[in-house]
């Protein structure tokens, strides 16, 4: 039972962040807009991957990306970088999604990215979705 819950949890955010589209229950997400290139972004990428290894919630985005290059989008990189406010890479908001899958309004925040000291627990403070990996077992 706890098992099956824990997959079809695993399992629809896998799909969120594969497809770059919310599930259908109230999450929160993070949301990095970054670009090739960029020096501080790569500082961002090297404490947050190992973040969205553990299991929190970080859809990212290229700033720089084509119109329809971005899953779930028709909008460029740009242009979302404009809905969220983002003039400058790199940047890190947070956006909560409702039970119908669409962003509540209000709901986006920034996240002081520029010290990486303590971003897991300003992430977890924010509300970003979390859900650790499965623990591993001997076979």
């Amino acid at each position: 039972m706890i098992f099956t819950t824990l997959m079809r949890t695993a399992l629809v955010l896998l799909a969120t962040l594969v497809a770059g589209i919310p599930c259908h229950a109230e999450q929160t997400i993070a949301i990095e807009f970054t670009q090739k290139d960029c020096h501080y972004c790569e500082v961002l990428d090297r404490t947050l991957n190992p973040l969205i290894a553990e299991g929190f919630a970080v859809r990212k985005i290229d700033v720089n990306a084509a119109a329809g290059e971005i899953k779930g989008t028709a909008k460029s990189g740009l242009q979302l970088a404009a809905t969220y406010g983002v003039t400058q890479t790199p940047a890190l908001v947070v956006q909560t999604y409702g039970d119908d899958g669409k962003p509540k309004l209000n709901s986006v925040r920034r996240i002081d990215h520029e010290n990486v000291v303590g971003l897991r627990e300003r992430l977890l403070a924010a509300g970003v979705h979390y859900l650790p990996p499965a623990p591993q077992t001997k076979p």
